[in-house]
């Protein structure tokens, strides 16, 4: 099977792996509130996520399919359960702020010890742990870099869909993503900033 597959296929799901997992911190955070039913109604609905080697459950006659089909279900999980979430107590928003910037700044903290960390690199790294689509959607793009300052824009919105499906406002993902970015600029001792709509830096 790995012969079918390529670098591009591990990288983007390793991206629909950590997204995963922020879903499951919501679950748990759910579980708190006294949702305990809600991880059992988003694996009903979209299935419960396999964490084996990509090779060992790919279907290598559909490589681009599959993946797709584990993207929509990441999105559609997170989508719904913070929706659900928010539903119950919209002042919960406060604390999935906090698990997002947590995720942000434990996923940089893997960078502290590399040598000569550019802003080119960390940019890299953060292109890697969002989901984003597919690679095809061409998502994001960079619009200025610079040695001390790089700017990204969402060139379109590949996650509001998701969050229409299932009565949701897609100002909570934009605010839990830019949670989730703070926590990553500021583990390494950058700023982060929100240049315009969806347009952003980090910088020195």
């Amino acid at each position: 099977m790995s012969a079918f597959l390529g670098p591009i296929h591990y990288w983007l799901y390793g991206k629909i792996k950590l997204q995963e997992d922020l879903v499951d911190q919501v679950v748990s955070l759910a579980k708190e509130e006294g949702l305990a039913d809600m991880g059992a109604t988003l694996i009903s609905k979209y299935g419960q996520f396999d964490r084996s080697p990509l090779e060992t459950i790919i279907d290598g006659s559909n490589i681009h399919g599959w993946l797709q089909d584990k993207v929509s279900k990441a999105e559609y999980k997170l989508a719904e359960g913070v929706t659900i979430l928010l539903n119950q107590d919209a002042s919960l928003l406060d604390q999935l702020e906090m698990i997002f910037y947590a995720a942000g700044e434990e996923r940089a903290s893997g960078l502290l010890q590399e040598e000569g960390l550019t802003l080119s690199r960390i940019y890299k790294a953060i292109s890697d742990s969002l989901l984003d689509g597919m690679p095809c959607d061409r998502a994001v793009a960079i619009v200025r870099e610079e040695e001390d300052e790089i700017v990204w824009k969402m060139m379109q919105c590949v996650h509001e869909r998701y969050w229409n499906e299932v009565n949701g406002d897609i100002s909570h993902y934009y605010k839990l993503r830019e949670a989730y970015l703070n926590g990553f600029a500021k583990a390494l001792g950058l700023k982060f900033e929100v240049v315009d709509t969806r347009m952003y830096s980090i910088k020195k």
